[in-house]
C-alpha cells in the first residue's frame, strides 16, 4: 500500500470532478496513452487505461464515487493480479482541500522491480503534482 498527501488550492468537487473526468487524464497525465469509460449506472464505471511505462500496460478499474472520495478495485489487466485504492478529499477551509491519495497494486511475479519502482517512487509525486496543476488552473 503507498499513502501520499497534497494540498491544493480549489474546492473538494471541483477536485473530483476532475478526477472523475477520466477521458481527460490523456491531455495532462503524459504516461496515458488511451481511456476506455463504461457507464455502469449513477456514480459507477469501468474504465481501461493504456499507459507507458517503460513498457505498455493495459487494465480496466472499477471506479466508484461518493461525497468525498473516488475509489476504485481492480476488474482485469496486463501484468497485475490487484489494483485497488482511492482518492480522499478533505476540506482544509480557505480555498484548500487536502488530498489523500492510497493504492495498493500487486503485480505478477514475472514484473521487474523497476517497474514497481517506477510506478511508486517516480510516478506517484508526478502524478499527484499533475492533477494538483490541473485542478488550480481550471
Amino acid at each position: 500500500m503507498v499513502k501520499s498527501e497534497i494540498i491544493i488550492e480549489c474546492s473538494k468537487d471541483h477536485f473530483l470532478d476532475i478526477v472523475w473526468n477520466f477521458k481527460e487524464y490523456p491531455k495532462f497525465l503524459k504516461e496515458v496513452k488511451s481511456v476506455d469509460v463504461k457507464e455502469l449506472g449513477e456514480g459507477e464505471c469501468e474504465v481501461t487505461y493504456e499507459i507507458d511505462l517503460i513498457k505498455r500496460i493495459r487494465y480496466t478499474l472499477k471506479m466508484k464515487r461518493l461525497p468525498n472520495r473516488i475509489e476504485w478495485t481492480f476488474v482485469r489487466g496486463d501484468m497485475m493480479k490487484d489494483n485497488k485504492g482511492s482518492w480522499e478529499v478533505e476540506e482544509l477551509g480557505d480555498g484548500k482541500i487536502k488530498v489523500i491519495y492510497q493504492v495498493d497494486i500487486k503485480f505478477g511475479f514475472l514484473v521487474p522491480g523497476s517497474v514497481v519502482d517506477m510506478l511508486t517512487k517516480v510516478n506517484l509525486p508526478q502524478m499527484l503534482n499533475a492533477f494538483k496543476s490541473q485542478a488550480e488552473r481550471t
